[in-house]
């Protein structure tokens, strides 16, 4: 199936983006990752392990727990 297809393109995609710390751009091709393919545990997996990569790094707690709480949420989506 394309969206399929596309999906793990764009995994391939942020995993390209991560490996230049990118996270932004890392983000944003896994967002669409899953979008395009809901029922892959991997692209719920992989956004939440960003996330909690993200809040681990973050200095300012706010954005700290923001972040937790997505990442908590993608982790639910992978479940």
């Amino acid at each position: 199936e394309l969206a399929k297809t596309l999906a793990a393109l764009y995994d391939e995609l942020a995993r390209q983006h991560l490996t230049k710390s990118q996270d932004p751009e890392a983000e944003s091709a896994l967002l669409r990752a899953s979008a395009l393919d809901t029922r892959n545990a991997a692209h719920a997996t992989n956004l939440a392990s960003l996330y909690q990569d993200r809040a681990q790094a973050e200095s300012e707690p706010n954005q700290r727990v923001e972040l937790l709480l997505q990442s908590a949420e993608h982790w639910q989506k992978a479940a």
